[in-house]
C-alpha cells in the first residue's frame, strides 16, 4: 500500500524500511482475516442452504424413482433397446425396496426432480434428473452433497453417454478403466472419486 502511494525514487533505506512495513501490514491481515473470517464456514453455510432441497427417500417415493428412473435411461441411452431397461425394471424396484441402496432426492416446491443412487461399496448407481433445463444444476447438487456425505464415490458409464462423462470428469472424477459389455455391445467406463483426488 505504502509502496503504491510513496515515492519512486526514495532513498534505499526509506523504500526498504516502507517495504518491510507493507510486509508486516499484510501479514497482520491476513492473519485477522484467517483468525476471524474462515471461509469454510461461509461455503458450509451456503452449501447447507442449497441441500435444504435434499432428502434421503422412503418407501413411498418408489413409483415415483421407478418413473424418472426409466424415463430418464431411455432418453439418455438412445443407442441401448428400451426393452434392456424394461428387462431391468423389477430388479431395480427390488434393489430400491429392500434399501440395498441409499437414494437421495432433489424436491422443489414439493416435487421431486431427480434423485442419486449409491449402492454398497459407495459406487452410485446412477443420477436421474427429469428436468432437461436445470438437469446439470439439479445433478450437481445431488452430486455434491454425497461428496460431503461419501470419502470416495464410484460410477460406470456408457461410452455414448459423453454428457455424463464430461459431467463427472468436471465433478473431479477420473477414468480408472474400460469394460466391454458384450449383452450391450459397448465399452463402459469406471470412473472414481476421493476426497483426496
Amino acid at each position: 500500500l505504502i509502496i503504491l502511494v510513496g515515492e519512486k525514487d526514495a532513498p534505499p533505506l526509506v523504500y526498504g524500511i516502507m517495504r518491510l512495513g507493507e510486509t508486516i501490514f499484510g501479514i497482520i491481515v491476513a492473519y485477522l482475516i484467517n483468525r476471524f473470517i474462515d471461509p469454510r464456514k461461509i461455503l458450509k453455510k451456503a452449501t447447507v442452504e442449497s441441500y435444504s432441497k435434499i432428502r434421503k427417500s422412503n418407501g413411498e417415493d418408489i413409483a415415483l424413482l421407478m418413473s424418472i428412473w426409466l424415463k430418464t435411461n431411455i432418453s439418455s441411452h438412445p443407442s441401448i433397446d428400451e426393452l434392456y431397461w424394461h428387462r431391468l425394471y423389477d430388479s431395480v424396484r427390488k434393489n430400491y425396496l429392500d434399501n440395498s441402496s441409499q437414494i437421495f432426492l432433489y424436491e422443489e416446491d414439493g416435487k421431486v426432480l431427480g434423485f442419486i443412487s449409491i449402492l454398497e461399496y459407495s459406487k452410485i448407481e446412477g443420477i436421474y434428473v427429469i428436468e432437461k433445463e436445470c438437469k446439470n444444476v439439479i445433478a450437481k447438487q445431488l452430486l455434491n452433497y454425497c461428496q460431503q456425505t461419501y470419502k470416495a464415490l464410484s460410477v460406470s458409464v456408457y461410452v455414448e453417454n459423453m454428457d455424463a462423462l464430461d459431467f463427472y470428469i468436471n465433478e473431479n472424477f477420473y477414468i480408472t478403466e474400460g469394460i466391454y459389455n458384450e449383452e450391450l455391445n459397448t465399452i463402459q467406463y469406471d470412473l472414481q472419486w476421493s476426497v483426496k483426488s
